[in-house]
């Protein structure tokens, strides 16, 4: 039997993964994925089992070092359509609402926030306001909504902070 094809998320995060080590080689900043926390439960007879827990963070964290350490997380979403959900509950393809409120909370403590959105084979970004915002008349974002990525050069290929970076001019 063939080996499964990755999700484009999960394809889009591994391309994102490669940006924050060009990142880091360039010193320019240090991010990591985020594994979401969980807890081994071990039942009698010798079995484990896995729980989910809430998860706090987006799927990238780290530290902006261009910015003197600035925290900074980033959420990566991937979608077939120009669209982008905006959900309440915790199902797969969209913002969910605690990750709207985690990026919020992060972002009143200092931090610098985005999601990043794949649509065939570009890349947008928006802050959390922008989401906010959209949530006042809709459920979804439209692509347009979304700020360009340009193609970056060389190994910063997504240079998704030179876009963030403008998004979020420093504190004076």
């Amino acid at each position: 039997m063939g080996k499964k094809s990755e999700s484009p998320g999960t394809v889009f995060e591994g391309e994102i993964a490669a940006m924050c080590l060009a990142y880091q080689d360039a010193g320019i900043a240090s991010l990591e994925k985020v594994d979401p926390p969980i807890r081994v439960l071990h039942i009698p007879g010798g079995g484990k089992r896995v729980v989910f827990l809430a998860n706090p963070f987006l799927d990238f964290s780290g530290t902006w070092t261009a910015r003197g350490g600035k925290a900074i997380h980033i959420e990566c979403k991937a979608t077939s359509p120009p669209i982008l959900n905006i959900k309440s509950g915790t199902s797969r393809g969209g913002i969910t609402e605690s990750q709207l409120i985690a990026s919020e909370r992060w972002e009143a403590a200092g931090a610098a926030v985005a999601f990043l959105w794949r649509h065939e084979a570009k890349t947008r970004i928006l802050t959390p306001a922008m989401v906010r915002a959209q949530l006042a008349t809709r459920n979804s974002l439209r692509w347009c909504d979304a700020h360009d990525i340009p193609q970056g050069s060389g190994f910063l290929f997504i240079d998704f902070l030179a876009v963030l970076a403008r998004l979020n001019p420093p504190a004076t």
